[in-house]
């Protein structure tokens, strides 16, 4: 079966098309982020993007809108970043705006940094509130990197759905209740106005459940009369699980989320007459483990520390979370505005932030993965380098893993299928 990216998107759709341009235009950016207050959701913000360059800490609050936007968006939005202290905000619209609206937006929207840009995902161009910040990257990479990501945050979604059945089918299981409450502590660690409480929040959240995947894929195992191993496996490399691969791809996201956050409270730091002498104070008053601080210490020296996050982005939503060969890096550098070594050595901080056994990488024959990447997010991976490389077929970049990229294809094209059936007519 085929599938197609939407000619006439929904809301949803129109949303992820957005906030995938944001990130292959070079910007990390963070989705669909609700507020909640005792258990009814008070706002839900689009996207929020950090630029990867030197202008990291000048986030941007962008609030996509399929239809045309309204006077009334430009003050909602200043609003929302006036008491989310975000410095700039941006509507993005997939309608002209109405002629006799025109002149009160040129007026109106910089004085209060709130502004308004066109997009048409069929064909995307720079917008002018968020501008290209890889603009030595390649247009037919960066435009692969932006169809695949919408992709994927439409099969983020689709498998958030699945978690979601799954959890109201069990209403009195304590472990999804569990799952439930760690996906809302990573939620909410966002509305931090200190980035450095920001980490707290979700090193707390990692430490009140550690491993949570790994006990639901124990409980899956007990509630089947199933092998655990045989479910793990299932869940790296098949459709079967979903609800397990969404918490999977939850726990990696917090991970990259940790380090952001720490390069912007470092950041921040450095803006103080102490410079780092706070940041190293917060960091050991938190009782974060050391790790934690030898790696906000190697990221902080690098010369491309405010590409890091960004690059650990693309690496686990767009590139599957693994590498084939020079021509991943080369792609992967090229997005990311860094050095083929700065690559490998953003990459390596994982075992530095994280260390576990045996590090956090494993390679079988031409391919190197992070362990404990869901099937479908690895499907995404093989979808970048089939459209990016226009690959008819995977054994030409991996001759001998090739059938391994093709199983992870199809638990992405499962996936989406329910959604993004091409009209084969």
């Amino acid at each position: 079966m085929a599938i197609s990216l939407p000619k006439q998107p929904t809301g949803d759709q129109f949303e992820e098309a957005v906030a995938s341009w944001v990130r292959a235009s070079g910007y990390f950016t963070e989705n669909r982020t609700v507020f909640d207050y005792d258990g009814r959701e008070v706002l839900e913000l689009d996207v929020v993007a950090s630029p990867k360059s030197d202008k990291f800490l000048s986030r941007i609050l962008v609030d996509a809108k399929k239809a045309s936007a309204h006077f009334g968006d430009i003050f909602k939005i200043y609003g929302w970043r006036t008491f989310l202290n975000i410095p700039t905000g941006c509507i993005v619209h997939g309608s002209a705006l109405r002629e006799h609206e025109t002149a009160a937006f040129q007026q109106v929207c910089p004085k209060v940094a709130v502004h308004a840009n066109q997009f048409n995902p069929g064909a995307p161009v720079p917008l002018g509130s968020l501008p290209l910040l890889n603009g030595a990257a390649l247009d037919d990479l960066r435009r692969a990197a932006y169809a695949v990501g919408w992709y994927q945050l439409i099969a983020d979604r689709l498998v958030l759905e699945d978690f979601r059945t799954c959890r109201k089918q069990h209403p009195n299981e304590q472990l999804f209740a569990r799952a439930r409450e760690y996906r809302r502590a990573c939620q909410l660690s966002f509305f931090e106005a200190d980035p450095f409480r920001r980490v707290q929040l979700l090193y707390d959240a990692y430490k009140n459940d550690p491993g949570i995947s790994g006990e639901c894929i124990e409980w899956q195992a007990r509630r089947s009369g199933g092998d655990a191993k045989k479910i793990a496996s299932d869940v790296r490399d098949t459709t079967e699980f979903l609800w397990i691969q969404h918490l999977l791809s939850l726990e990696t996201r917090a991970r990259v989320l940790i380090i952001k956050n720490g390069m912007e409270a470092a950041l921040q730091s450095e803006r103080t007459d102490t410079k780092m002498a706070s940041f190293w104070k917060a960091v050991k008053l938190a009782g974060l483990p050391d790790n934690f601080g030898q790696g906000f210490d190697l990221a902080s020296k690098s010369p491309h520390r405010t590409a890091i996050p960004y690059l650990l982005q693309l690496y686990t939503e767009v590139f599957g979370g693994f590498l084939v060969d020079d021509t991943d890096y080369l792609q992967l550098a090229s997005l990311s505005g860094v050095s083929n070594q700065g690559v490998t050595e953003a990459l390596d901080l994982l075992d530095v932030f994280y260390p576990t056994t045996n590090g956090w990488h494993t390679t079988s024959k031409e391919v190197r993965m992070m362990k404990w990447i869901p099937a479908y997010r690895r499907g995404i991976g093989a979808f970048m380098r089939k459209v990016s490389r226009d690959l008819s077929a995977y054994s030409q970049v991996a001759p001998t893993m090739g059938w391994l990229l093709s199983n992870w294809h199809n638990s992405a094209l499962q996936i989406l299928e329910r959604e993004l059936k091409a009209d084969e007519k």
